[in-house]
């Protein structure tokens, strides 16, 4: 059986060929292969740094006799035979940072406008036509009300308050409120009192605290996804290239990563989501975009199947209880409209699942009063899910967070990093405490 240690030392050694230092992941990828042969994930990682094409060969054919099924060493060993790259350039998120200093370089968040394959205008259609049908049925509701009133009936809600009373106390007990002729109880009818509704508005959301409070609808979607089998131990997080784990929370189980004090008190939620931290995952990925991962166009060759859409091919392989959106940098467009229609089918599929959906809000704006957190604001209140208000937790930090050395507006500083990471173990940990009672956890 692989050894945790040198599980980590090959993650690390990936980590390591993503930010451009080839020859340290060498180095380490060599040493595990020596301690053990049998590891077939440290042939693969070795196999990426070696440069000799027969070299790149021995590595594959290590790995595929131990694993004559591993479908990455086999495409790998495909391509290399047809004369390409046996392996696609991983994603190399600081070295892209110093490239785009360079005249005419790219930007590390491209846009993904020209890869957009989803029917913009169906989406638009249904929800226009969402709309309209709910505007009929409120004039049809007001026609009621008018004509119930012109006759002299009783209101709907009064009705409704009569029929309920006629099991009050005084009935149950067997005794009467008054009674005529007949002898029959006659129950008064009571006063509706509403529920208020004490959260903050959406208009405020800039005032929203940093970490959530879990609200009982958030329990139900997470009472449904256990009873569909749901993995209360995994989440995974839609994103760009601010959500890259070697940039965001690998580093949390990084042996060489020594945790500040302030982790202290979460250690139970990141032994808890362990799996999760520096996992790949298919959703996130430089120019992702609200439409982009419902769309098939952008999944993942390797592991998702021919039609499957990035979310769906996310859901499928890791099963998530949680899932973060944390997307929107990437969407230029004046109008927010379709931005919203997108990310509502995000949210309508992932809650379907029974996966509970934590919406984050950005630090960079697309325009000065930051529309698409407004957005986010309004969609967290209206399906009743938990907001990560990450814009609210860098505004005291020197220029609200962003790098302003890069004109593109959307970088973030360091210090942004560490509290995006900090923050967001801190959102995950408020989540568990509040739904561990309602499915019990083994924390590793």
């Amino acid at each position: 059986m692989k050894s945790f240690e040198n599980d980590q030392l090959v993650k690390r050694a990936i980590s390591y060929l993503r930010l451009g230092n080839t020859e340290e992941a060498k180095r380490i990828l060599a040493a595990c292969v020596q301690e053990d042969p049998q590891d077939v994930a440290a042939w693969l990682g070795l196999a990426k740094c070696v440069e000799d094409d027969e070299q790149v060969r021995f590595c594959l054919d290590k790995a595929l006799a131990l694993d004559a099924r591993n479908s990455e060493a086999k495409a790998a060993l495909r391509r290399l035979q047809g004369g390409k790259e046996p392996f696609p350039k991983l994603t190399n998120h600081y070295q892209r940072r110093e490239e785009r200093s360079k005249p005419g370089a790219d930007s590390v968040c491209r846009p993904g406008r020209e890869r957009r394959s989803i029917d913009l205008q169906n989406v638009l259609k249904e929800r226009r036509a969402l709309l309209l049908i709910g505007g009929a049925v409120v004039v049809f509701l007001a026609l009621v009300g008018i004509i119930t009133a012109v006759r002299g009936a009783k209101p709907v809600e009064v009705a409704a308050v009569e029929a309920t009373a006629a099991v009050s106390d005084s009935a149950v007990s067997g005794e009467t409120a008054g009674g005529d002729e007949t002898g029959l109880a006659v129950v008064q009818p009571t006063r509706m009192i509403p529920t208020v509704d004490t959260r903050m508005l959406t208009a405020n959301w800039r005032e929203w605290p940093v970490v959530p409070e879990v609200s009982e609808r958030t329990k139900e979607i997470y009472r449904d996804g256990m009873a569909q089998g749901r993995d209360p131990q995994a989440f995974s997080i839609i994103g760009d290239c601010h959500s890259a784990p070697e940039v965001l929370f690998a580093r949390l189980v990084d042996p060489a990563f020594t945790r500040p004090g302030e982790y202290g008190p979460y250690l139970e939620t990141i032994g808890t989501y362990w799996g999760s931290w520096d996992r790949e995952f298919v959703t996130v990925q430089n120019g992702m975009s609200a439409a982009s991962v419902l769309s098939p166009y952008w999944n993942d060759k390797e592991h998702c199947e021919a039609e499957e859409t990035p979310l769906a091919c996310e859901i499928r392989l890791h099963n998530p209880g949680v899932i973060i959106i944390s997307i929107g940098t990437n969407w230029l467009e004046e109008d927010y409209e379709p931005f919203e229609a997108y990310y509502r089918k995000i949210l309508d599929e992932i809650i379907a699942q029974g996966i509970v959906p934590v919406i984050a809000t950005k630090a960079d704006p697309t325009a000065p009063d930051f529309p698409l957190n407004l957005i986010m604001a309004r969609l967290a209140y209206e399906y009743e899910v938990p907001l990560w208000n990450f814009w609210a937790a860098v505004q005291d930090l020197p220029d609200h967070g962003l790098d302003v050395d890069y004109e593109e507006g959307h970088h973030l500083l360091h210090a942004a990093w560490d509290v995006k990471r900090l923050t967001g173990v801190q959102v995950l940990d408020a989540l568990l405490q509040a739904l561990k009672s309602e499915a019990p956890l083994v924390v590793p």
